[in-house]
Parts: structure tokens; sequence; C-alpha cells
């Protein structure tokens, strides 16, 4: 080994071994010429000019043990290697559903902008579009009889993948403070608020990964001609054209039938769940107008991260938009809806798109943004 690499290696192994472990660490200092020798420490002019690698906020094991292996870093391509090994040791972290099912040399459409994407084609021979296909249909569920699938696309935003990441690793920070715990002493019907906890943490159940946070599959309903302005610009906008019956905020459903009410392409994303708020019927109680509901254009209630509402068809028609907590108890609630108040919590990943139908249809003026219009809609089920 290199007398200059060495020496470059001592250097910054040493700016490691001075950081606690609790704190976050500043960008590592590498001399843009390394040091002529170990026992030569960089000038104050040589430190001025020195290249920020890399502001590393997790898992410095991990990352110390790349930078002892790494190689000389007083050329273009030895510091291209130690950026690309700390890459891999930040997202070597998560493991699971959230995760990119495709690498993004994989996702080669760019269909929206700074979106990558890929077409699962129906009859595609390969091996592991065949297995992402499968577990779309299992995440899917039962839809209804007329409803045909007309493609399957997997997208990725690379920024709003790293938001998602970081913005995890501070709902696993906060999810044991006191601060962040429900606190429901005060609320009518605790046994029911109970109940609609537990159906969320069934749902969050479902999402297989490594990390210690609760994490809901959730679906969108949209129409395809505004569909690449939502996954171009995020769902953000979504409540400013809705008051929302639960709160001012963007919809998902757990149901993809349900959500398939409301447009004719679904788009599955992943939902950071730190601390829900649990609505019953005595927040938006029967035969009533929505806008008297306890949370109608409000936003997030106290200090909870989103509202989880259970709901069924009010009058028990299926063609209904009136879906409302039952008065008969969540066990009676064939859907949900999840208000979300916070788009750093929203991970895309999927878009079905489904196939047009003529059938009746019904009016959805002022219904929640789980499709984010104010037209008519078409009811899918038959």
């Amino acid at each position: 080994m290199k007398a200059s690499e060495t020496a470059t290696k001592e250097y910054v192994i040493n700016k490691w071994k001075n950081y606690k472990k609790t704190d976050l660490p500043p960008a590592i200092l590498v001399p843009a010429q390394p040091p002529k020798s170990l026992t030569t420490q960089p000038s104050p002019d040589r430190i001025k000019r020195c290249i920020p690698v890399q502001r590393i906020l997790t898992e410095l094991e991990k990352i110390k043990g790349s930078i002892l292996d790494m190689p000389d870093i007083s050329s273009n391509k030895g510091l291209t290697t130690i950026k690309e090994e700390i890459r891999k040791a930040f997202y070597g972290q998560f493991t699971g559903d959230f995760t990119p099912l495709m690498g993004e040399d994989e996702l080669k459409e760019s269909t929206y902008r700074n979106v990558a994407s890929c077409i699962l084609k129906q009859d595609d021979s390969n091996p592991k579009y065949k297995r992402i296909t499968s577990l779309v249909y299992n995440w899917l569920g039962t839809l209804c009889r007329s409803d045909k699938i007309d493609k399957i696309e997997i997208v990725f935003n690379s920024g709003r993948y790293r938001a998602f990441l970081h913005q995890l690793h501070c709902i696993e920070d906060r999810q044991d403070q006191l601060d962040f715990q429900p606190d429901l002493s005060d609320e009518s019907s605790l046994e029911e608020r109970k109940f609609v906890l537990e159906r969320l943490d069934k749902v969050c159940k479902q999402v297989s990964h490594n990390r210690q946070v609760r994490m809901a599959r959730m679906w969108h309903g949209y129409h395809r001609a505004s569909l690449p302005s939502l996954l171009t610009n995020g769902f953000a906008t979504l409540g400013k054209n809705d008051n929302g019956w639960y709160g001012k905020a963007m919809y998902f459903t757990a149901s993809a039938k349900y959500a398939r009410r409301y447009g004719n392409c679904l788009i599955m994303c992943y939902i950071l769940i730190l601390n829900p708020f649990p609505i019953v019927t005595d927040d938006a109680p029967p035969n009533v107008p929505s806008s008297t509901f306890r949370f109608y254009g409000k936003g997030t209630h106290q200090n909870y991260q989103c509202h989880y509402i259970p709901v069924a068809a009010a009058d028990n028609n299926p063609n209904t938009i009136d879906y409302r907590p039952p008065v008969n108890g969540i066990d009676n609630a064939l859907y949900d809806e999840l208000a979300v108040f916070q788009e750093i919590n929203i991970l895309p990943q999927i878009v079905v798109h489904l196939q047009e139908t003529q059938l009746r249809h019904a009016s959805i003026r002022g219904k929640n943004n789980l499709c984010d219009c104010d037209w008519q809609f078409t009811v899918y089920c038959t």
C-alpha cells in the first residue's frame, strides 16, 4: 500500500474515532491531497480545500468498515467507490415489501417527470416480473367482476424514497416517547376506539419488513388523466381541493375494491404510522350532514399523526358515496379510510391501471379525496 494512501486512511479513521456513537457525525473531510506521511497532519489551508464526502446519519459502524477498506481517495475513482459503499450501507439497512421491487437500471420508462417506471406485461416470461405480478394480485385482493386489469406499473422516485427512509428513522426514534402515545382517556366510546386501533394494527401486520415501526399498505383511487401530475408533484395537493369528512388530509384505504370506486388507476402506497387517532360513530353520527362531523375540514387532532376510520354504507346502499363509521360497531365496517396529514409518510410503489367501464354513475361532490375530484364518477361494482 502506498504511503499516501495509508496516511489518508489513518487521517479519516482518526476522524471517526472522535465521534460519539449518539452524535450525528459531520461531513467527513478528506484532504484534496493526502498527507505525505503518517505523522504529517493536513495544514489549515489544506483542510479548507477538503472535499465533503457525505453526511452519515446512521449505521456508523457499518460505514466505518467500508472506510477501513477504502482505496486511494486521491483519485476520482476512489472517491466514487467510497460514496457507493456508503450508499450501500445506508440502503442495506432496509428490507421488506416497501423497498424497490426492481433495480433502478430496470426502471427505464420516463412517463412521469422525476419518476422512473416500468410496465409489467401480463404475458411476460421474465420470472422476476411474474413474481412481482403475483404479489400485486395478492395485494389487490378481490375486485368487482367487471374490473379488468389493463397494466401494472412500478413507479419509483429516488428523492421521495430517501425522504421516506429518513422519516422512518425519525418515527422509530419517536414512537416510544410519551408525547407520541395515544391518550384517549377524555374521549367517548373508549372501548370502540381501542377496537379501531386494533383493526389498524392488523392492517400493519400484513406488511413484511425489518424495521421497528408500523407501516400500512394502502390504496388510492385516481383518474387516469391527472395521474402524471399526482406522481410528479406528490399527494400534498389533494387536501387543498377537499375539506375532507374526517380531516383536511390525503385519503387512503386498505381495500383496493373500495379505492376503485373513485378512479380507474389504483395507486398502492406504503404509509408510515406513528400515532393514529381512531374515529368512531360519535365523531361522525348518522343522519347528519358531513359538514357537521367533528373533524370536517380540520387538521390532525392534537398530537396525532393520522386519523383512521372503519366505514360502512350509511344507508345499506352498496352504490352510495356516504360511508361513515357504522352505528352497530366496527365489526360491521366493510372498508376503512386513513387520513394522512404529511406527505413525507407516503411512498407510492405501484399503479394498477384498470380498463374503462361504462356503468351507472353517482355524484361525489364534497367526498374525501380517495379520488381528488369534484366530478361524477363511475360505480364499478357489478
